[in-house]
């Protein structure tokens, strides 16, 4: 099992599309890389949800995408 597991929910602003994203990772840098690599100045962050094995963390609303920069961060 992977240590890591983030479920996003995101819009595109671009083509206005809602998707759900689950991203894997063995370590939280790891993690942090595939974040990076998937949000971009067109994907807004409605909720996310982070388990690992030592916690579980989520936030929802105008603020959940700095919540989980803020999260990612003090993870690393």
């Amino acid at each position: 099992m992977k240590k890591q597991i983030l479920t996003i929910a995101f819009r595109n602003l671009t083509t206005n599309e809602e998707g759900i994203i689950t991203l894997f990772a063995s370590n939280p840098f790891m993690l942090l890389n595939k974040v990076n690599k998937f949000l971009t100045r067109e994907i807004w962050v409605g909720s996310w949800n982070l388990i690992n094995n030592n916690w579980e963390a989520g936030n929802k609303g105008m603020n959940a995408e700095p919540y989980l920069w803020e999260t990612l961060e003090e993870l690393n």
